[in-house]
């Protein structure tokens, strides 16, 4: 009964936030407070988004392996060692011999 009444107030407070934002009249850090606190309960009481959240980063995951791969076989270390990509999902990449660290695909900010 209790764990109902908790998802039923749960449930309620996820319709007041949607309502919130859909009028728009939210600024500043009160709006990303309200985004953040919206997107948590959906992950809580649609368990198919949280699915559909941890498919993405595994296929993110594996199409930046796949190029890493590509990248890090065409491009060498100036001391002449290989490249290793530094774990599965990353950008960043260490030299085998001298340990210099690269990052692959910068991106402007």
């Amino acid at each position: 009964m209790e764990n109902n009444n908790e998802n039923k107030l749960l449930w309620e407070q996820f319709c007041r936030l949607g309502e919130r934002i859909g009028d728009g009249d939210l600024e500043g850090s009160e709006a990303k407070w309200m985004n953040r606190e919206y997107s948590k309960l959906a992950r809580i009481l649609i368990p198919e988004l949280k699915e559909q959240d941890k498919e993405k980063r595994a296929a993110k995951a594996k199409n930046i392996n796949e190029q890493m791969v590509k990248l890090l076989s065409e491009h060498k270390c100036q001391c002449g060692g290989a490249y290793k990509q530094s774990r599965s999902g990353s950008k960043i990449a260490y030299c085998e011999f001298c340990n210099k660290r690269v990052q692959a695909c910068k991106s402007k900010k």
